[in-house]
C-alpha cells in the first residue's frame, strides 16, 4: 500500500482559532469552515453555496 501526503491549508480570518477558519485539502473540491454561534461572519459568500453543514 502506496500512501501520498496531503496539504491542508488553514486561513484564519481573525488571525487566531478563536474565529473563523477557512480549510482545503489539496486536490479536492471541498472547503471546511468553522464559524462560531456569534460570529459576525456567518453572512460569507462561502456559505451561501450548496453544502453539507453541521451544526453543533
Amino acid at each position: 500500500m502506496v500512501m501520498y501526503g496531503k496539504k491542508i491549508e488553514l486561513f484564519l480570518v481573525h488571525g487566531s482559532f478563536d474565529g473563523t477558519v477557512l480549510a482545503e485539502l489539496s486536490n479536492w473540491n471541498g472547503k471546511a469552515i468553522k464559524v462560531l454561534r456569534d460570529d459576525q461572519d456567518i453572512n460569507r459568500n462561502d456559505l451561501k453555496d450548496i453544502g453539507v453543514y453541521f451544526l453543533f
